[in-house]
């Protein structure tokens, strides 16, 4: 590989990685206490175990934050899509998830785990 072609490969990576890790922590600060809360609610309701209800959120959270399945809510953005495609002209295969999305499914299952205490 070129030294060029390592040096962009490097900057796309870069770029694409910080627009998704910043995609997320969006998502995080704006929906992820309503849908734990919402799921929380829905299992109590349910009359199921605490422990169990607490096991199924975080179990959803390894589902969501899984580096297929975030790459394929990314896909769905048009806005997010619009910007890495058609104005920065890269793709969802330089994203580097395995950098955030490990940190990202440890802070979802802390804030299940706080919610819970709280909430149940």
């Amino acid at each position: 590989m070129l030294k060029e072609d390592k040096d962009y490969f490097e900057l796309a990576t870069k770029v694409s990685t910080y627009m998704a890790e910043q995609y997320l922590k969006n998502e995080a600060q704006n929906a992820w206490e309503r849908t734990i809360t919402m799921a929380l609610g829905v299992g109590s309701a349910m009359g199921f175990s605490n422990d169990r209800i607490v096991r199924d959120v975080q179990t959803a959270g390894e589902m969501m934050l899984d580096a297929q399945s975030y790459a394929t809510v990314l896909a769905d953005d048009e806005g997010f899509m619009n910007i890495l495609v058609d104005d920065l002209k890269l793709g969802l295969h330089y994203i580097d998830f395995e950098s955030f999305l490990p940190v990202a499914l440890t802070a979802w299952k802390e804030l299940v785990e706080e919610m819970a205490r709280d909430m149940l």
